[in-house]
This record gives structure tokens, sequence and C-alpha cells, in this order.
């Protein structure tokens, strides 16, 4: 009975003698039908693990089968054929390259075989975020979320504010932006097409002030005096205070910086503002302030 011979690893041999004559036995006629003439060639070289999904690695694998001889030689390489090296056994590549193979029988067959591997992006992408003011503001924050691959490309951008639920950023997969609306922490990745992740971006909002300030005023007389000294107190918001005024008239706005003396009826107005542009005014009405000397008649 003719037999069949497996070269580790999952190898298939042949005897020199003749094709087709191996070391184990064959229980069928078909088993042993394999022949050079049949294949149309004397070696044959299968290559699996090629992805054609972007994936973060590839995992090549070479089988090297003989048809006219046994197999003495198996070597690969990865430089365009001018350093060869003994294949042993799975290669494994995190960037693209072509793999050549080569194999060589006892019989003085020789074969070649090249692979290109396009598919793996081992390279994280990058993200960027913008828009997070430096000054005061009183509005809502647009922030830019911006990644980049230059490989698979870019599949997802994400936000977090607790680094546990993620949601999609809104906008195309490379470029989005999210509306802040009081200050808070936010996180951001983004995931490539190959799996990886971007590192993550935290920004954090402090310059959102959305609270009114405060001005209430005090010496406002209800008895009757010669002048009135009215004293402004100004409540600031988290931006702090920027600028404290007040008006006799309506019209001109003065700085405040101490009490003001009223020597005539009428309406005093003091206004304040903070550092994200929001102002208050409270008026006054001043009644009872008598600056005129009485008059004295004889007769």
């Amino acid at each position: 009975m003719e037999k069949f011979a497996y070269e580790s690893p999952a190898l298939l041999t042949f005897g020199a003698s003749a094709p087709g004559i191996c070391n184990i036995d064959c229980s069928t006629d078909d088993i042993c039908s394999s022949s050079a003439d049949e294949f149309g060639e004397d070696i044959e070289i299968r290559v699996s693990g090629n992805p054609t999904k972007w994936a973060q690695k590839a995992t090549i694998e070479a089988k090297f089968i003989g048809y006219s001889g046994e197999i003495v030689d198996r070597k690969y390489s990865i430089d365009g054929k001018k350093t060869w090296l003994d294949y042993t056994g799975a290669l494994s590549f995190t960037q693209n390259v072509s793999v050549f193979f080569y194999a060589a029988d006892n019989a003085g067959n020789q074969k070649t075989k090249s692979v290109d591997v396009t598919k793996v992006d081992s390279v994280v992408p990058t993200i960027t975020v913008s828009g997070n003011p430096t000054a005061w503001t009183k509005n809502d924050v647009v922030l830019t979320v911006t990644s980049d691959d230059n490989l698979s490309g870019v599949k997802v951008q994400e936000y977090s504010f607790d680094q546990k639920k993620w949601t999609k950023v809104t906008g195309s997969t490379a470029s989005g932006t999210l509306t802040v609306s009081g200050n808070t922490i936010v996180y951001f990745r983004a995931f490539d097409n190959a799996g990886n992740q971007s590192e993550i971006v935290k920004t954090e909002v402090k310059k959102i002030d959305k609270d009114l300030p405060a001005v209430t005023v005090k010496g406002n007389p209800e008895d009757w005096v010669s002048k009135a000294e009215l004293t402004a107190v100004f409540t600031g918001t988290p931006s702090g205070i920027a600028e404290k005024k007040y008006t006799l008239d309506g019209k001109t706005w003065k700085t405040y910086t101490t009490d003001v003396v009223v020597t005539q009826n009428g309406t005093v107005s003091f206004r304040v503002t903070n550092y994200a542009g929001s102002t208050a005014t409270t008026s006054v009405s001043v009644t009872k302030v008598d600056s005129v000397a009485p008059t004295i008649s004889t007769s």
C-alpha cells in the first residue's frame, strides 16, 4: 500500500522516490492520487491570515507542500528579497508589509510567493478639542472635536462626563461638536476602523458664568434731611465684579468708589457688571432731601 507524509506544522510532503508515495498508510486511492501533474506545479505555498478588513495586526501562516519531492528549505523575506530568514512558524505584523516566501524540495524544485499585507493599522488616532474659552462667558460653550487617522480612518468620536457612559459626538466621524451649558469636565476619545483607541482628552470647562450680579442700596432717608448718603452693596458671581457704576441723571455713569451724596431729590441708579458681561441695575427714588435754607421775612 502507498504511504502519505505530513510536515510539521501540518505540512504535506511527498517522498522523493515517486509522486504520491508517502509514509502514512492511505485508506483510499483518492488520498494518494495527488501528483505534480494534477496540480500543475511541483511546490505549492499556501498563505493564510492576511486580513481583508482593517486589523491591529496580521498573523500570516504559510504551508509548504511538495508534490515531487520533500520540502527541505523554507524561508521568508520582508525587505524585498534582500534578506532571507528561516520560516519556523506563523509571522505576526503590526504594520503593512510585503512578505515573500520561498520553498525548495530535494528534487531541485523551487517556488516563491509574495503576499501584500495592506489592512494593518496599529497606530492610534489623534484627537484634539478646541473652543474651550479662556475668558469668562455667559453663553453656552461649543466644543469642537477633531480626530485624524492616516491609515484605516476614524470610525467614531465619543464623549463622557464620568468615563463610564460614552456617547457619540454629533457630527461626522472625524469632526463634531458638543455644546456645554455649564462648567464641567468632559472626556473625549476616538476609535479608528482597526479598533485602535486614541488617548483620552480631558477638557475642563470652567469659564461659564450665567449668574446675575446684584446691587442693593442703603441710606435712602425716610425723614427729611439736608442730604442723603447712599451706600451700594454689590454682590458678585463666580466670574467676579468687573464694574461698579452710578448715575444721578440717568445719562452719565460714574465709577462707584464710596457713598454717593445726594443733595436734591431725584432718581439715583446703580449698576454692577460681572466679567461674563451680565449686568444688574437698581434705582432708588430720593424724596426726603431738602438742602434749601428757609427764608425769613420781616414786616
